[in-house]
C-alpha cells in the first residue's frame, strides 16, 4: 500500500510560450549547445537572460485523502551561467534562490522547489532577477579556481527551464 501522499499522480507538464513573459528563447537541440545536451530529459528547453523575464502559470492542486498539500518545481539547469529566480506564490513575498550552486564548474539537470501548496487553484511567478548571485563565494574552495581560469563561462545570469514538475492541472497566468 502506497502512503497518501505518494508521488503516483505527479506529472512533467510542458511550460508553453503563453507562460512565458518578456523576452525568452528556445533552446533547439540543432543550434544551442545546452538544449543538445539535454534533449533527451527535456525536450523543450527554455532560457532567459533578461532580468524581469518571468515564467507564470497557474496550477490546481487536486484535494487527496490524508495528503495536507503538494509540492511543485520547476525541472531546470543548474550551471556556472546560472542567475538569481525569485520566486512568488498567490501574490506573497517573494523569495530569491540562485541557479547556481558550489558543484557549478559545469550544467546539470535540477529542481528548483517552489513551494507546497495546500489544494485549490494558485498562481505561481518565477522571475529571473537583476541580482548577481556572488558566485565566488557559492563555488566550493576547490571550484574557485576554475572560475578564475575561465570567467567566461560564469559571466553569464541566466535561468534555463525544461519544464514544471505538478500534481494537477497547469494552464498560463492571467495577464
Amino acid at each position: 500500500q502506497l502512503k497518501p501522499d505518494n508521488c503516483d499522480a505527479a506529472r512533467l507538464a510542458p511550460i508553453t510560450r503563453e507562460m512565458l513573459r518578456v523576452e525568452w528563447q528556445r533552446c533547439e537541440p540543432g543550434a544551442d549547445p545546452l538544449g543538445r545536451q539535454f534533449a533527451t530529459r527535456m525536450p523543450a528547453l527554455w532560457k532567459t537572460a533578461t532580468p524581469g523575464a518571468s515564467l507564470a502559470f497557474r496550477v490546481t492542486v487536486p484535494e487527496a485523502a490524508g495528503v495536507k498539500g503538494r509540492r511543485i518545481a520547476a525541472y531546470d539547469l543548474l550551471g556556472p551561467g546560472g542567475g538569481s529566480v525569485s520566486i512568488r506564490i498567490d501574490g506573497g513575498e517573494p523569495r530569491s534562490v540562485p541557479r547556481i550552486d558550489g558543484y557549478c564548474t559545469y550544467w546539470r539537470l535540477a529542481t528548483l522547489a517552489l513551494g507546497d501548496l495546500s489544494p485549490g487553484e494558485h498562481e505561481i511567478e518565477v522571475t529571473l532577477t537583476a541580482e548577481r548571485p556572488d558566485k565566488r563565494a557559492i563555488l566550493f574552495e576547490h571550484n574557485r579556481p576554475d572560475l578564475d581560469k575561465n570567467p567566461a563561462k560564469y559571466a553569464a545570469d541566466t535561468w534555463h527551464v525544461g519544464g514544471l514538475l505538478v500534481f494537477g492541472d497547469v494552464q498560463a497566468a492571467g495577464p
